[in-house]
């Protein structure tokens, strides 16, 4: 009976062998080896005393602080009892199961942040115009000092004024959408801002409180160094490009620079909210400023 369980035994540890599980859950030298060397169980099994008897191991194991096995141990025990843990067997398995890690973000220019924050710190309590007696917050912009994109559009709306950041609502899920596309990240690879710095209480756009903040826009983009600028809408894009027309149409041909960027205007997204037929026309552009900043 004996030899037919370690024939049975032999047999299943060969197949476990045969399909790679020998080298992950046996060490070298293992019980299994001796059993497979074996045969099977056609002498004495190798793994049990061959000297001094029962009471002479039992000695010996004591001496060694060893603790004697169980009352009618099976092989199977004796296999479990040399096996490694998991976490000795194949350190690369382990590695293998492991999530990849994260791509590491490119260095931030420490240098070039402490810039835009000084700058801040300078414009956040601007009254240089009547502008900054009905605003709730002056708009400074928000996104990277190390943007490869400098995206740009009029004024701050009333959701823009009151969190003090530009593009929420609408306009800015639309510019999130237009992001995703172009695989561009709104916190790591643009810098987003307004000409306008602050919402009038009056009108969305004042041209002469535009140009007031112009010298904020300036420094920004001296200080961020972006390889583009995407203008949003006909009014910012005649101002920065001193268009007195401002046909949006005719600012969409050709090639545009300001402070030695290049820059690409195309229509204002909540024209584009409103007409959705012009989101073909405005892919065309953001395909130019795709070109540019890769």
């Amino acid at each position: 009976m004996a030899d037919n369980v370690y024939s049975l035994l032999a047999g299943w540890l060969r197949y476990q062998r045969d399909i790679g599980v020998d080298g992950l859950v046996f060490g070298h030298g293992s019980a299994l080896g001796e059993i497979l060397a074996g045969g099977g169980r056609s002498g004495p099994y190798k793994g049990a005393p061959a000297d001094g008897g029962d009471a002479a191991v039992v000695s010996r194991r004591a001496k060694a602080g060893e603790k004697p096995p169980a009352v009618g141990a099976s092989a199977g025990s004796k296999l479990a009892a040399r096996m490694k843990p998991i976490d000795e067997l194949d350190p690369g398995m382990l590695e293998r199961k492991r999530p990849p890690a994260p791509a590491q973000a490119a260095p931030v220019n420490s240098a070039r942040r402490e810039r835009l924050a000084g700058l801040y710190r300078e414009v956040i309590g601007c009254e240089k115009c009547p502008m900054s007696s009905s605003r709730a917050k002056l708009v400074f912009g928000a996104g990277s000092a190390d943007g490869r994109l400098f995206v740009l559009a009029d004024a701050p709306s009333a959701a823009d004024d009151v969190a003090g950041l530009p593009f929420q609502g609408e306009a800015g899920a639309l510019l999130d959408s237009i992001l995703g596309k172009m695989k561009v990240d709104r916190k790591s690879g643009i810098f987003a801002t307004y000409l306008q710095k602050c919402k009038s209480a009056d009108a969305e756009f004042i041209r002469g409180c535009a140009e007031v903040c112009r010298s904020i826009l300036d420094r920004q983009i001296s200080i961020i160094e972006p390889k583009a600028v995407l203008v949003f809408g006909e009014s910012a894009a005649g101002v920065l490009l001193g268009d007195d027309r401002g046909e949006i149409e005719r600012m969409r041909m050709g090639d545009h620079s300001y402070m030695g960027v290049p820059v690409v205007a195309t229509y204002g997204l909540q024209l584009m909210i409103k007409d959705t037929s012009l989101r073909r026309g405005a892919w065309r552009d953001i395909e130019k400023v795709l070109s540019i900043i890769r």
